[in-house]
């Protein structure tokens, strides 16, 4: 018999075979002109035990590369998983996509067609999503032309009839009364149409605050009313300066419609977490925190004192609509001295 070679990995195999077969397990390289991997075992019979051998082939004890398999197994990791990223890219990045867009449909925008390829489902989704961006471009035209249509036929009768009754030989009670009637009905009609509208379609650009709620202000404490502001410097946002001032606006319009003219108004201006904030503050009745949420919807009005004021109810809704549209919210919180303060954040430029 020929010994096995000593290398450590026949040790190991060695140790390993006469823990299982016993210690009297022999091994040889080879038997007689046989070469291989030989061992013996041991059987029972009548006379005794007797002692066999088999042969193995020598490939079952020889040493096998590691690094190659751990090199094969590796590159068979990284060939699945990059195989696997491929295959969620091409579904996660269009649905990424559709999820931006679905987001700019929220806020009011009317995105790019999408590539109608890719995996079928995607491609079928892409679709759908044209099919219902395209109905929302008509259907957001077909709204324009209807407002222009209300906007003229509407208020051209209501200016008329306002002219004709400045004119009219009545008391100047009477005459008064007859003018804010047709005052509200016009504010009425604004609303309607300021909501109807929905968001612009300009870009936003880099807006001081300060300046502009200044002069929002100053048109109103020139009608009487008391303001008082407290505001930095400069406080830079990112917005449509025309439709963040009707926000601003109608927040000043509810405060001195509900907190009547005699009781002050505060605005403070302040920058937190990247945003501007536009905080506007009255004594009014307030809202109830379990109303609050409701009162965002739009032609919603509380059955408090706060909704003894004409109004159609849009005033808050219309305001939730551009924070929304300038990426931000309005948050309604109650006052601990009584009133409501809104607050308007949009984001602050660079």
């Amino acid at each position: 018999t020929l010994p096995l070679p000593d290398s450590r990995e026949m040790r190991l195999f060695v140790d390993e075979t006469r823990r299982g077969l016993g210690e009297n397990t022999r091994f040889a390289a080879r038997w007689k002109t046989l070469d291989g991997l030989w061992l013996s075992f041991h059987l029972m019979t009548p006379e005794g035990p007797e002692e066999y051998w088999i042969m193995l082939p020598f490939e079952r004890g020889r040493y096998q590369n590691a690094y190659a398999w751990l090199l094969w197994g590796s590159a068979s990791l990284l060939a699945a998983i990059l195989a696997a990223y491929l295959i969620v890219s091409s579904i996660s990045r269009p649905l990424r996509r559709l999820a931006h867009a679905a987001h700019q449909v929220g806020s009011g925008k009317i995105p790019a067609p999408f590539a109608e390829k890719g995996p079928q489902e995607i491609a079928v989704l892409a679709k759908a999503f044209n099919q219902m961006a395209t109905g929302l471009m008509r259907a957001a035209a077909d709204r324009a032309l209807l407002l222009a249509g209300v906007s003229h036929d509407l208020r051209t009768p209501l200016a008329r009839l306002r002219l004709e009754t400045e004119l009219l030989n009545v008391p100047e009670s009477d005459r008064a009364s007859m003018i804010a009637d047709i005052e509200s009905m016009d504010r009425i009609i604004g609303q309607f149409l300021d909501y109807g509208r929905g968001a612009t379609r300009a870009p936003m650009q880099p807006v001081d605050l300060t300046p502009m709620v200044a002069e929002i202000a100053a048109s109103y404490i020139q009608r009487g009313a008391q303001i008082k502001i407290t505001a930095p410097p400069q406080l830079p946002a990112l917005a449509h300066p025309l439709s963040l001032s009707r926000a601003i606006c109608n927040l000043l319009d509810n405060a001195l419609r509900y907190a009547g003219e005699d009781n002050p108004i505060s605005i403070d201006l302040y920058a937190i977490n990247a945003m501007a904030c536009i905080a506007i503050a009255d004594h009014g009745p307030g809202i109830p925190p379990e109303e609050i949420e409701r009162m965002r919807q739009p032609f919603t009005r509380l059955e408090n004192a706060r909704s003894n004021a004409p109004g159609a109810g849009l005033g808050l809704a219309i305001v939730e609509r551009i924070a929304l549209f300038h990426g931000g919210r309005l948050d309604l919180l109650p006052r601990k001295s009584g009133g409501l303060r809104a607050i308007v954040r949009i984001p602050q430029a660079a």
